[in-house]
């Protein structure tokens, strides 16, 4: 597993791209129903000392973004994509994921446009682009 943290200047437009890679990051309700090495790896988690880096590598080379793409978002951009989410009890639930808790780390430290991701299976960001910073991704393209 590799740890990505990207930022992107491309002609104008900065992009902070955050990922463990390509695999799904479970929940840790998700572990009970999974088999380790086999559908969950305990290196989908960041490590402190990843997240130590990202963070000062967010602050070495600047904190305003014009989006940002992630697997999963932060719990203000979950609550966002369906009322279930948006219930206190559920969304501390959805808090106790360690990405998570790191997305809502970054999301107090940057500025953007935009918060892209996906892994709710939701369309809800197509019908809100407009209105909100979160935008929940899933079958479809967006052009930005």
């Amino acid at each position: 597993m590799q740890l990505f943290l990207v930022i992107l200047d491309y002609r104008g437009v900065r992009v902070l791209w955050t990922s463990r890679g390509f695999i799904r990051q479970t929940k840790p309700t998700d572990k009970a129903f999974r088999i380790i090495h086999e559908s969950w790896w305990p290196q989908e988690r960041w490590t402190e000392a990843e997240q130590a880096a990202c963070i000062s590598k967010i602050q070495e080379q600047g904190t305003q973004f014009d989006y940002v793409l992630s697997h999963t978002g932060p719990s203000a951009g979950i609550a966002c994509i369906d009322p279930f989410f948006a219930n206190e009890k559920i969304l501390a639930e959805v808090a106790l994921d360690s990405t998570v808790v790191f997305n809502d780390k970054i999301d107090s430290l940057v500025t953007y446009k935009k918060w892209f991701f996906g892994h709710w299976h939701s369309d809800w960001g197509y019908e809100h682009y407009e209105d909100s910073a979160y935008v929940a991704l899933y079958k479809k393209g967006i052009v930005v």
